[in-house]
């Protein structure tokens, strides 16, 4: 019994031997001077943002708003299968990424037409209407990367970000690079885009403007001078490199350039008097050459002593 008491007085002292002195600069806080307040019902200062995909907004020109959606389910499998990320139906692709499409239906591109590329790279070349403007609640960037015939890749990768509720940026780069499988058929294209969309705070009056840079190169091999190794299943056209091209010492190459600029004001009430007044700025200009480093059999009926090239430019005004 005599120890039991020793053992009760000990303890006893041990629980009080730490004592929190009321008057020393390090006294506790008190409960009610906290400024973060969870899931108390009261208004706090700190505000936690939850995002939902319906916060990740891109839209076209004066159009409606799409949720910006880059994931890879089964419906969209058929776009972003595809280098360019577009739907390419009614289009047979080339041998290699980055050399075009060929087209099998008919169709008219008016911006298409007006560039000096070729029907069948002219595919790449992005139009006003094809332009994203953003509208992202945080920062938000995106990745594409696609495998290249041979060698080489395709990356597509777009950084937004809005600036307060009514102004966003964004900037995009793509680049593409691919070997191919044929002789001569080197690939290397990029573009590199900035785009800004502006709406006042009474949704009046609405600015677009972008600056697009795009580059198509590409080496030109004018297809496989033997059909027939190809289509009889000749043991040496196993490797498709070993296959002998028209075209040697080709090249293209395609420079685009544009400025661009609209507006948009709304005097009155859209639902009363649809009255808009707009207004667009936009200079572009083309530049295209095609390069032969020494004479081709393929072109002339009698070979040249040295080689050729043809240059085009193109420059235009929109107001």
């Amino acid at each position: 019994m005599k120890y039991i008491l020793s053992i009760i007085f000990f303890l006893s002292l041990t629980v009080h031997a730490q004592v929190v002195n009321k008057t020393d600069f390090n006294k506790l806080p008190k409960k009610d001077e906290d400024t973060l307040v969870i899931d108390s019902g009261k208004k706090d200062s700190l505000k936690i943002f939850k995002p939902t995909i319906n916060d990740y907004l891109y839209q076209t020109q004066f159009s409606e708003k799409k949720v910006f959606d880059t994931v890879m389910t089964f419906d969209k499998t058929y776009i972003f299968s595809q280098y360019n990320n577009k739907d390419n139906f009614g289009r047979a692709q080339f041998a290699n990424i980055g050399a075009g499409f060929n087209p099998l239906s008919f169709e008219v591109n008016a911006e298409e037409n007006l560039a000096l590329l070729p029907t069948n790279k002219a595919y790449g070349i992005l139009g006003v209407n094809d332009i994203h403007y953003y509208d992202v609640k945080t920062p938000t960037a995106t990745f594409i990367y696609h495998n290249a015939m041979k060698n080489g890749a395709a990356l597509n990768s777009t950084y937004t970000q809005n600036i307060g509720k009514r102004f966003n940026f964004a900037l995009e780069y793509t680049g593409l690079r691919s070997q191919g499988m044929y002789r001569n058929s080197l690939a290397a294209n990029n573009k590199t885009l900035f785009s800004g969309h502006y709406v006042s705070k009474s949704g009046n009056y609405e600015l677009f403007a972008h600056y697009l840079h795009q580059n198509v190169n590409n080496q030109e091999n004018g297809g496989i001078a033997v059909d027939s190794l190809f289509q009889n299943g000749d043991s040496n056209s196993k490797n498709r490199l070993n296959m002998q091209v028209n075209l040697a010492s080709s090249s293209s190459q395609f420079s685009y350039r544009r400025y661009y600029l609209t507006h948009q004001f709304t005097p009155f009430n859209p639902e009363k008097y649809p009255f808009r007044i707009r207004h667009t700025i936009s200079h572009q200009g083309n530049k295209y050459y095609y390069t032969q480093n020494s004479p081709e059999t393929f072109w002339y009926a009698a070979e040249a002593e040295t080689g050729s090239e043809c240059t085009s430019y193109l420059k235009k005004i929109f107001r």
